[in-house]
C-alpha cells in the first residue's frame, strides 16, 4: 500500500495514498500537402500538430506542442519511392521508445515519498523519497512505539516487578531502631546560643568626672531563664502539630 505522509492527531503517520485527479487534453491538427512532379511521381507532406494540456492535483496546468513531419514519396507507377520523419516537441519519442513527458513523468514519481507499513509498530514502515521527510517519519515512528511502550503496564508488569525485587533492601523504607530522648534532643539540637549569660558591658564618661558604668545582663538572663520551660512547650507543640499535618494531611 502506498501512503503520503501526514498528521493526525497531532502526529505524524503514513496516510493512504488515493489516486491524484487528472485531466489530459489533447488538441491534433493536421495539415496534408501533396505535390506532383514533371515526372510523375508525387510527393506528399504530413504536418501533424498536438497540443497537449495537463493537469495534476492542484498544480497549475502545463501545455505542451509537438510538430511531426512525414514526407512520403511516390513513384510514378504508384509504388512507395522512400519516407522521412522529422519531430520536435516534448511528445517526440528517443531511441529507447519514450518521450520527454514520459521521463518527467517518471521522475516526479520518483521524487515523491512513499511510505508502506507503519500503521503498527510490529511492522516498521519503509520510506522511499524525500530523505528529510523520510527521517522525520522514522523518528515520530520511534517515539510513538517508544510511548506505548511505556504506557503497556500488563505487558511490562513482570520486568517492573523483577527491577523492585531484585533489588533487595534498597527499595525498603529505614525507620531506624530503639527510642529517641525527645528532651536531650531538643537541648543538644535546637541551642545556638551560648549557655552562660554574658558578661555586664562598662563604658566611661569623659565629662561629670570621668565616671564608668556598669550595665549588666542578669535580669534579662534571669526572666529568660525563668520563661525557658514555656518556650519549649510553645516550641514543643508546634512541631508536634507540624509533624501531625504532614502525616495525618489536616
Amino acid at each position: 500500500m502506498e501512503c503520503d505522509l501526514g498528521t493526525v492527531g497531532g502526529e505524524l503517520q503514513c496516510i493512504p495514498k488515493p489516486p491524484s485527479p487528472q485531466m489530459t487534453d489533447k488538441k491534433v491538427d493536421q495539415e496534408i500537402v501533396e505535390k506532383t512532379n514533371p515526372d510523375g511521381s508525387k510527393d506528399t507532406t504530413t504536418t501533424t500538430t498536438t497540443t497537449t494540456t495537463k493537469c495534476t492535483g492542484v498544480k497549475s496546468c502545463s501545455t505542451s506542442t509537438t510538430t511531426n513531419v512525414s514526407n512520403n514519396h511516390t513513384k510514378a507507377d504508384g509504388t512507395p519511392g522512400g519516407e522521412s520523419n522529422t519531430c520536435t516537441g516534448p511528445g517526440c519519442k528517443d531511441a529507447d521508445g519514450k518521450t520527454q513527458e514520459e521521463r518527467e513523468e517518471e521522475e516526479e514519481e520518483k521524487n515523491e515519498s512513499k511510505v508502506t507499513g507503519g500503521q503498527t509498530c510490529e511492522a516498521a514502515p519503509a520510506c522511499e523519497g524525500d530523505a528529510v521527510q523520510c527521517a522525520i517519519l522514522k523518528q515520530q515512528y520511534e517515539a510513538r512505539c517508544d510511548f506505548e511502550e511505556s504506557e503497556d503496564f500488563e505487558s511490562n508488569k513482570a520486568d517492573i516487578k523483577g527491577l523492585f525485587e531484585g533489588q533487595g533492601d534498597k527499595f525498603k523504607l529505614d525507620e531506624g531502631s530503639g527510642d529517641i530522648d525527645v528532651p536531650s534532643f531538643i537541648n543538644q539540637g535546637t541551642r545556638f546560643l551560648p549557655a552562660t549569660c554574658p558578661a555586664a558591658e562598662s563604658f566611661s564618661l569623659t565629662t561629670a568626672g570621668g565616671r564608668t558604668f556598669t550595665l549588666s545582663y542578669e535580669p534579662l538572663c534571669r526572666a529568660a531563664s525563668d520563661l525557658s520551660g514555656l518556650f519549649v512547650a510553645v516550641a514543643t507543640i508546634l512541631a508536634a502539630l507540624y509533624v501531625g499535618r504532614s502525616v495525618g494531611g489536616n
